[in-house]
């Protein structure tokens, strides 16, 4: 199985959180962990990758097991919302979801915060897209990164 862990150097290092990509989620994988999606990429034009934090089912804290679901369906709808523009959405579900699930996702949680903090300032085109683009100049990289034609979160 191919999973990336947070860095080391993370402040949250004592709190991994699993990564997978999409095309490595096995019915196996479906059976063990509860899949919460992250970000999709777009590593060259038309493609996208999605990747999902896996939750061990077996390690779920028992304090939360009987509001597992409601979490999870939290986090899916803070995800979908945040594609949308709602940042209140966004905000709000930010605020019940930090410190659940072990605190695994905290730190993409934080990230999260910071970008509808600074979306929310900005007056995004209709046609905005929450897909990170990871392709660009090679030889002028940040010019993708800066282009707001493109209309991508970066």
């Amino acid at each position: 199985m191919s999973l990336i862990k947070s860095n080391e150097n993370c402040i949250d290092n004592y709190l991994q959180m699993n990564i997978i990509f999409e095309e490595k989620v096995t019915e196996d994988i479906r059976e063990k962990y509860i899949l919460l999606e992250l970000d999709t990429f777009s590593p060259e034009p038309n493609v996208f990758k999605k990747c999902w934090a896996l939750i061990g089912k077996d390690e779920v804290n028992v304090q939360e097991v009987h509001n597992m679901d409601q979490f999870t369906d939290l986090h899916h709808n803070m995800i979908k919302n945040y594609g949308l523009k709602n940042w209140k959405f966004c905000h709000d579900a930010l605020d019940h979801l930090i410190g659940k699930f072990r605190g695994e996702l905290d730190s993409f949680y934080r990230i999260m915060r910071e970008r509808v903090e600074q979306l929310e300032k900005i007056n995004l085109p209709d046609t905005w897209s929450p897909v990170v683009i990871t392709y660009g100049n090679k030889e002028k990289p940040n010019e993708m990164a800066n282009d707001t034609s493109n209309n991508n979160n970066q």
